[in-house]
């Protein structure tokens, strides 16, 4: 008997400002793992995921720090323009974040601090 291999994959969908679901796809199967909705939150520009943490930019600078274990949020203004893109730190245990904006600019965050 031949094994069939777990495609697993999640993605991250923002179908309105402040708002955002987590899916999980395996094999054939959509599950959504939870939604979250950040009121604040401008039209979100950028979002990225690690562990338990999912990480929202928006079009004024704004960023949402999401904890999906806990359910927690916590809303951070960067003082910048546009969130262009958002990017996790490599490491395995280390969750740094990357934040590039419109201007060129970008900043560091550690989200466990």
């Amino acid at each position: 008997v031949r094994k069939v291999p777990v495609l697993s994959e999640r993605f991250v969908v923002s179908p309105a400002p402040g708002q955002f679901h987590h899916f999980s796809v395996q094999n054939a199967t959509v599950s959504k793992l939870f939604s979250h909705h950040e009121p604040e939150l401008a039209t979100i520009t950028s979002i990225a995921w690690k562990g338990n943490y999912v990480v929202s930019g928006d079009s004024n600078g704004n960023l949402c720090i999401w904890d999906y274990e806990t359910r927690k949020s916590k809303l951070i203004s960067t003082n910048s323009k546009r969130v262009r893109n958002i990017r996790f730190a490599p490491a395995k245990n280390l969750y740094q974040i990357l934040i590039l904006f419109k201007s060129g600019d970008f900043s560091i965050f550690d989200i466990e601090q």
